[in-house]
């Protein structure tokens, strides 16, 4: 079953890949810090996270999946993407921590000429802590010495995640 899920997973997270992908049919609002995008009935929420400097670090996008999926005790309801530049050391993968909390870490699946993405996906508890958080500091390494620091905001979360269909 566990094989499933993860074959589940990597189908779930390459489809948001291939969606969040520019469009001009799409229609887009802003909730907060969050862009909502649909195509037809299909939508994702995204958002651009920059360094201190203002230069762009990383790419999120998450997508509701079509019904929540469940493996043992976990309830997954979303698919997401973290996408970052190419040139990231890989094997720290993307570590996260909402409003200083525990920090969790999230490998890298694969890299694509746009950047190198970690694709989970998300369970109902962690969109529960999201929606209730104030920021969410995710990390990426250049090397395993030097990190990559960029604050993500959670304003509009809430909004942005329960209008998407």
């Amino acid at each position: 079953m566990l094989k499933s899920l993860k074959s589940f997973a990597r189908a779930a997270a390459l489809a948001l890949v291939a969606f969040a992908a520019p469009a001009s049919a799409q229609e887009s609002k802003t909730h907060g810090a969050w862009e909502v995008r649909c195509k037809g009935k299909a939508c994702y929420m995204a958002q651009i996270a920059s360094d201190a400097k203002g230069k762009p670090v990383m790419s999120l996008a998450l997508k509701k999946l079509a019904k929540p999926v469940t493996e043992g005790k976990n309830t997954f309801v979303a698919a997401a993407e973290f996408r970052t530049k190419l040139g990231v050391f890989l094997p720290q993968g993307v570590t996260f921590a909402i409003d200083g909390g525990k920090k969790r870490r999230i490998p890298f699946e694969r890299c694509l000429p746009e950047g190198c993405a970690a694709l989970p996906l998300i369970q109902k508890g962690l969109v529960d802590e999201l929606k209730s958080g104030g920021k969410v500091i995710m990390t990426v390494y250049a090397n395993p010495k030097t990190p990559i620091t960029v604050s993500v905001s959670l304003s509009g979360f809430t909004a942005a995640f329960d209008s998407m269909k």
